[in-house]
């Protein structure tokens, strides 16, 4: 079954989390709304950067510098 997409609307804060079919792996939820998304483009990767107080706060980055500091621990 297929549909097609709606429209994003203003206003909204849409939540993406991601999985694998097996539940063997899966990711953190992320949050944006249409102004974020006007950062985001190809090669760049927004998440939640966690402050080493425990603060979270959304950011987007290029994947190089996601790769550098995010995943420098996997």
């Amino acid at each position: 079954m297929s549909r097609s997409l709606t429209r994003l609307t203003p206003k909204t804060t849409y939540v993406l989390y991601g999985w694998t079919k097996d539940n063997s792996w899966s990711s953190r939820s992320v949050s944006f709304d249409l102004t974020d998304l006007g950062r985001i483009s190809p090669g760049t990767v927004r998440y939640d950067d966690i402050s080493a107080n425990g603060d979270e706060s959304p950011i987007t980055v290029p994947l190089a510098e996601f790769k550098a500091t995010a995943c420098k621990d996997r």
